[in-house]
């Protein structure tokens, strides 16, 4: 912890490993330093109480049960109260040392199904509410790579559900210049449970609707839903589409937009489209800066302009390239037609 803290003064980007991957990560530490520079840090957090034991400044008399029963002592019970109010002093302490911290990444190994708050999630809300509560004047980029349905539930900020409590202070989320989710897509959940999952992205992205300008959304595993559209998706029937007041920048992979008759608009201020390329579709690391993964999708007259569109032939198939070449876009990408505008005259 001692090290954790001498690093972060100087750190601009920190990682957080959050459980482990069996398929990648099994036989990391439990917690600990994975890597560091002279400004950016790797921590692993695959047993919390594993970290808490680190931390001297903490008793451990507290939690008289291990890591791996912990879920089986009721959520209001007074040991478990003890280790989440715990797990969220310290989280809150190491962040007031990351005053320069211009990006965060949280790498999150939950349950892509429906598996309810178990100690992810409650990592989760704990990192949350102590950063809520931790100055961080210098945070514009927040990634998640990858991301579960339950993880998103439990990192919701604003509105009805949010889950622990806070100072109330949230301007961390509302100063964010970037938001970066690579979202694994819950294909197990029935239908109940997916509209449930729907309704809380639709929420989670509402949130920075009005302050983020740049957004990059990418489904893992399977293709999933547009951003732009989510109000068209099942159980969404009848909610407003999301007002992205601030968007500049929008980068899409492996997104699917429901059948329409209407035509939905790229956000106003949007000057940048990109959609992710085949070759790279099922990725939770890909670079933004790596020409290779992504295709920019040109503007007509270097803007929007009224009745314009972009055709999925004439970008595409009228070129002669044929699909999931390396210098296609996925076919979820093709599938989304998109039409401009001008809005600034309205």
């Amino acid at each position: 912890m001692d090290a954790i803290r001498q690093k972060a003064s100087l750190c601009h980007d920190l990682t957080i490993v959050i459980g482990k991957d069996d398929g990648h990560n099994a036989d990391l530490p439990d917690s600990g330093i994975l890597s560091s520079s002279s400004n950016s840090l790797k921590l692993q957090v695959a047993h919390v109480e594993t970290l808490a034991r680190l931390n001297g400044d903490f008793k451990t008399t507290k939690r008289p049960f291990g890591a791996n029963n912990l879920y089986a002592i009721p959520p209001s019970s007074p040991q478990r109260l003890f280790w989440f109010e715990d797990l969220k002093q310290i989280w809150t302490s190491l962040f007031w040392h990351f005053k320069q911290l211009r990006s965060l990444t949280m790498q999150v190994n939950g349950d892509c199904g429906w598996p309810g708050r178990t100690e992810i999630e409650d990592t989760l809300v704990a990192l949350r509410i102590a950063l809520e509560q931790s100055p961080m004047p210098e945070l514009k980029t927040f990634t998640l790579s990858p991301v579960h349905a339950m993880g998103i539930q439990h990192l919701c900020w604003s509105g009805f559900g949010v889950f622990g409590s806070s100072s109330g202070k949230v301007s961390v989320w509302q100063k964010l210049d970037t938001l970066d989710l690579r979202i694994v897509n819950p294909v197990t959940l029935d239908d109940e449970q997916l509209v449930m999952f729907r309704k809380v992205l639709y929420n989670y992205l509402a949130s920075f609707s009005s302050t983020i300008r740049v957004l990059r959304l990418v489904w893992i595993g399977a293709e999933g839903p547009c951003p732009l559209r989510l109000d068209l998706e099942p159980g969404l029937y009848g909610r407003p589409p999301i007002q992205w007041r601030k968007l500049e920048e929008l980068w899409i992979g492996n997104a699917v937009a429901p059948d329409s008759e209407d035509k939905k608009t790229l956000p106003p201020a949007v000057r940048s489209f990109r959609m992710l390329r085949s070759t790279h579709k099922q990725s939770t690391t890909v670079d933004p800066n790596d020409s290779s993964a992504w295709l920019d999708i040109a503007f007509r007259d270097n803007g929007p302009k009224p009745s314009n569109s972009i055709s999925r032939a004439s970008s595409f198939y009228s070129q002669g390239q044929e699909p999931d070449t390396p210098c296609s876009v996925s076919r979820s990408s093709r599938s989304i037609q998109v039409y401009f505008e001008d809005l600034r005259s309205k």
